[in-house]
């Protein structure tokens, strides 16, 4: 049972353990000395305050590792401050493996008079006990237990209804999945890990919602400003995303509590209205729901608070120096409520700190005279305004033809794509956050002034002026290739593989670069237990040679370095086939899949590709890191007519769209994937691929699939075994800065080669020829004549019926098959053979023929 450790509670966790070592540290005493300093604090305040810096693991099982948040479009989501919102990995989405552990806590607190000794030996004599200790503050008990992980919610309420009838006790009301248990340090810990299953689980009694009339889904007495602030703060619960609608209705409630307080609308009002609105949408835990929204309108009433209007009319009339007791006097009057009601709210707009912020916006002061009071007056500064913005991290590109532009946000190195109504969300949600009041104006002017000039703000002409993103985004080097997670990136080198955060990236990089996942850095055992290396050593036939050439090829396309003296395509072919016949299903396709994993890939259908075509480039991305041709035909795309784009820049022609060409640095490399032979042994070709051979394992009637259980990437896998394939993909790259490419000579594909290249019918003819010429002379038998040129042209035609292979065409076949072509000068044979060329059997032999 493993369960996520956490060194503190506020960060990320730091590693899966086994629940069995976490108890086992309770019980040998490994944080003794943390446990006792807290102990010491109990029960003051710096209790929880110590208890915030101690170790806890989440008992409910696996969760992430922290991240940071982003939309399902891979767009970065801020926080209340405008940052980069972080997770630290710890929420119920996040929960990749339920342990099957909960726990409960009994304290003091909720049972005075619990007598802690006599309990726990009831306790632990209860079958159903499968751990049971001290808890952290050393006066209560935390007691685990073994439950289905379906429903850990309604086994929380049947275990708690259990302990309060067996036991006579009440639990602590949290069931929460995502709770962290502390450390704590108990030597008389019990553990009874034969301890049965709880099956029981419990249904939550729900809440009846308040009836209301058709129409009407709440009242209130004031048909004005509270009515107003509660129709506002209802909305923004309906409204808010599954994952903060908790937050959202956190903060409603505490503003609705101190409209309360200032007497503008009752709690129940309030709470009535709150309820329906969260109850409105399916909920996990709807009585904690309904908890927070009553302790949330307790603590706002404590803090009286006027409706923006009347904060709004305070200001002017303090502005205009009218007495304290006229503004209460004046307010009281127009709104109805009784003075004593309203001095908190009042006294605090009175007593608003007023910080000189002055950030994109200036404030014009006129001096009254002895008819007029002294303004001020907020204007925005659209100067100030986009330096504002560039220091926020926005900023344009080009993008296509005719002057368009796409708008950029940095943030930690990090660079999105943002559309306009971003920007002015962004500004919004800063302006919402400043304090009510700031160099002698209310940040209701400001909202105002916005609102007033919010489209000249946000026009073309307007954002086209901000700053021209030119630093050029990081690219990996000749001894360092860089991979991106949500978590972190990470580092490969020759010497190693290192996990760092995105504060130490030394450059920026594309928002699309960042994969959805976390990293967790494994053992390379750990990462070899991925099922795809064992697809790997099967389609290289479990030879250890042709596993290191397939993984390092396969690291030299992850790695986005380019060397013009090492540009070479990577191809995939069978090491067996027939000349001319597909034979899919080999795993081809998967070892390209396997790339597109961690960079783009943009994949051409071979068929169909024709290097004649003016647009045969136009889906190749600017971004793509590899060009793949599936199924390319090598009879009718040659080789060599790639050479000048796998070592130079990349021409892609758009329609309707200038031409442009990616300079080779910034090109993407290439691979090929082929039932044929892609041929030419000359120097050029020979410089410019590297040919992989895949051993014959899989067919369209034998799939990976029906070895492994399950596909292959996506929906097929779980993070854990994400994590070991991205670590075994880590390894390639290691393995390809280490040694480089490992190129082999495959005898399979040559022979298939030299038969693509001089036909079937040929190869027949021509090793039958050299067997008949290598046969020695039997006895009796005259010696053999030369192979004239002449009369084996002439047998070739009688033997294979062949008209239309001229003289020439057959002359160069016989020399790729291996024969060399001599003049005879001497009068051995007869004048008539002088000068005459014929053959002679090749130095070595043919590839496949032994």
């Amino acid at each position: 049972m493993l369960v996520s450790y956490y060194p503190v509670k506020h960060k990320g966790k730091a590693a899966d353990i086994e629940f069995t070592e976490f108890l086992s540290g309770v019980k040998t005493g490994r944080w003794d000395v943390q446990v006792r300093e807290a102990r010491a604090l109990y029960p003051g305040k710096g209790y929880d305050q110590a208890k915030l810096s101690m170790p806890s693991v989440a008992a409910s099982g696996v969760f992430a590792t922290s991240y940071y948040v982003n939309d399902e479009q891979g767009k970065a989501v801020s926080d209340e401050h405008g940052q980069h919102k972080f997770c630290t990995g710890r929420t119920l989405k996040d929960l990749q493996a339920h342990s099957g552990i909960i726990y409960l806590d009994i304290d003091r607190k909720k049972n005075p008079g619990m007598d802690v000794a006599e309990l726990r030996s009831r306790i632990q004599a209860d079958s159903y006990t499968y751990a049971c200790h001290l808890s952290l503050s050393g006066d209560g008990l935390a007691v685990a237990f073994r439950v289905p992980t379906e429903d850990p919610y309604g086994s929380f309420r049947a275990l708690a209804a259990y302990y309060k009838k067996r036991f006579a006790v009440v639990v602590d009301g949290l069931p929460d999945p995502t709770r962290l248990r502390f450390v704590t340090s108990d030597p008389d810990l019990y553990l009874h890990e034969q301890a049965p299953t709880f099956e029981e689980t419990l249904e939550e009694a729900k809440p009846t919602p308040r009836a209301y009339p058709a129409g009407q889904p709440y009242t209130t007495t004031d048909q004005g400003y509270g009515a107003a602030m509660l129709n506002t703060a209802v909305k923004r619960v309906l409204a808010a995303a599954d994952g903060e609608k908790r937050t959202v209705l956190n903060k409603a409630a505490l503003t609705l509590g101190g409209v309360v307080g200032s007497g503008f609308l009752s709690e129940d009002e309030a709470y009535y209205a709150l309820e329906q609105a969260i109850l409105s949408h399916p909920l996990n835990n709807e009585a904690h729901a309904l908890k927070t929204i009553r302790i949330a309108l307790c603590d706002g009433a404590k803090k009286p608070l006027l409706p923006s209007p009347l904060q709004r009319q305070v200001r002017e009339q303090q502005r205009a120096e009218v007495p304290r007791e006229a503004i209460i006097q004046f307010l009281s009057a127009n709104a109805g409520i009784a003075p004593e009601k309203l001095t908190v709210a009042i006294d605090a707009v009175l007593d608003e700190p007023n910080p000189a912020l002055l950030t994109f916006w200036r404030v014009v002061y006129k001096e009254g005279t002895k008819t007029s009071q002294d303004t001020y007056k907020l204007q925005i500064d659209r100067t100030k305004f986009r330096e504002w913005l560039s220091m926020q991290g926005f900023s344009f590109r080009p993008a296509g033809a005719g002057g368009a532009v796409e708008f950029l946000r940095t943030e930690h190195n990090i660079v999105r794509t943002v559309e306009r109504y971003h920007l002015k969300q962004y500004v919004l949600d800063f302006v919402e956050q400043l304090p009510p009041r700031f160099d002698s104006v209310s940040r209701d002017e400001l909202d105002e002034a916005l609102m007033i000039q919010i489209k000249s703000l946000f026009d073309k002409e307007t954002l086209d002026c901000l700053p021209q993103l030119t630093t050029p985004l990081l690219r990996d080097t000749r001894t360092t290739a860089r991979f991106f997670f949500r978590n972190g990136w990470v580092e490969v080198t020759a010497q190693g593989v290192t996990v760092r955060p995105y504060a130490e990236l030394p450059g920026l990089i594309n928002q699309n670069q960042v994969h959805s996942f976390d990293f967790r850095l494994l053992y390379d055992l750990e990462a070899m237990q991925c099922d795809f290396h064992a697809f790997m050593r099967n389609v290289t036939g479990q030879d250890p040679t042709r596993l290191a050439q397939l993984q390092r090829a396969l690291g030299y396309l992850l790695h986005a370095y380019k060397d013009v003296t090492n540009a070479r395509c990577v191809i995939f072919m069978d090491a067996i086939g027939e000349v001319g016949i597909s034979s899919g299903g080999t795993g081809k396709g998967l070892l390209m899949q396997a790339v597109a994993q961690l960079v783009e890939v943009a994949q051409l259908d071979g068929e169909m590709f024709d290097l004649r075509d003016p647009f045969r480039y136009e889906e190749v991305t600017d971004t793509a890191r590899v060009v793949f041709f599936d199924e390319w035909k090598a009879t009718r795309n040659p080789f060599t007519a790639l050479f000048s784009t796998l070592t130079g820049g990349l021409p892609i022609n758009r329609k309707y769209q200038a031409k442009k060409t990616l300079a080779f640095a910034e090109a993407p490399k290439f691979a090929i994937a082929t039932n044929e032979v892609v041929t030419g042994d000359d120097d050029s070709s020979t410089r410019r691929k590297v040919e992989i051979a895949l051993a014959k394992c899989y067919s369209a009637t034998y799939t990976p699939r029906d070895e492994f259980g399950t596909g292959f990437f996506g929906e097929h896998w779980d993070t854990i075994e994400y994590n070991r394939f991205f670590n075994l993909a880590m390894l390639w790259v290691q393995q390809y800065l280490m040694h480089g490419l490992l190129l082999l000579k495959d005898e399979n594909i040559a022979a298939r080669g030299l038969m693509q290249e001089v036909g079937a019918t040929f190869h027949e003819f021509a090793s039958d020829l050299l067997e008949q010429t290598k046969r020695p002379a039997e006895e009796g038998e005259e010696p053999k004549a030369p192979l004239w040129l002449a009369d084996t042209y002439e047998a070739y035609q009688k033997a294979t019926g062949d008209k239309r292979t001229g003289a020439q065409v057959f002359s160069k076949k016989m020399v790729q098959f291996g024969f060399e072509k001599v003049k005879n000068l001497g009068r051995l044979y007869g004048d008539s053979r002088r000068f005459q060329w014929h053959y002679t059997l090749p130095t070595e032999p043919p590839a496949g023929f032994l």
